[in-house]
């Protein structure tokens, strides 16, 4: 829809490892529901269906709308390597939909990432059942980032 309003427009997806995504989200669903609602709270088993669902939905959609899209148009980046390099990863985002003017964004791209630079995301693992089941039910999306499946809890 973003593409057919804006046909001339350049897109950036930022994807991250599903067991660290899904878990967050999970994590996100059990301590915002409570504080939110006075109906009774979805069990867990109920919040981990219905994340899985949605990730297992949008990631479809996404992937169609994706090979729908013009060449030169749309570029996909890893979070992790967004914060290990953010300066290097932006430029290769300029560089990637040819975009101008990275010389000029890059002294606040630096600054941004300096006061960032103390910033610790949540690391969330998932138990060995929510992992096997990120794995049978997300498969395409490692697949098409080329990410391995993690199988004992040690990888």
């Amino acid at each position: 829809m973003l593409h057919e309003l804006y046909p001339d427009a350049k897109f950036v997806h930022i994807y991250r490892s599903p067991y660290k995504s899904v878990s967050s989200t999970i994590n996100m669903y059990r301590q915002g529901i409570p504080a939110m609602t006075f109906e009774d709270i979805p069990a867990d088993a109920e919040i981990t269906a219905h994340t899985l669902e949605f990730f297992r939905r949008m990631y479809t959609q996404y992937f169609i709308d994706l090979a729908r899209m013009p060449a030169g148009s749309v570029t996909e980046i890893s979070y992790d390597e967004l914060c290990a390099d953010p300066v290097g990863t932006l430029r290769r985002v300029y560089e990637k939909l040819s975009l101008p003017g990275f010389e000029t964004a890059e002294p606040l791209i630096r600054a941004h990432a300096e006061s960032q630079r103390n910033y610790r995301p949540n690391n969330f693992v998932p138990e060995p059942e929510l992992r096997d089941r990120i794995n049978s039910e997300l498969g395409f999306f490692f697949e098409h980032y080329h990410i391995p499946m993690q199988k004992d809890r040690e990888e």
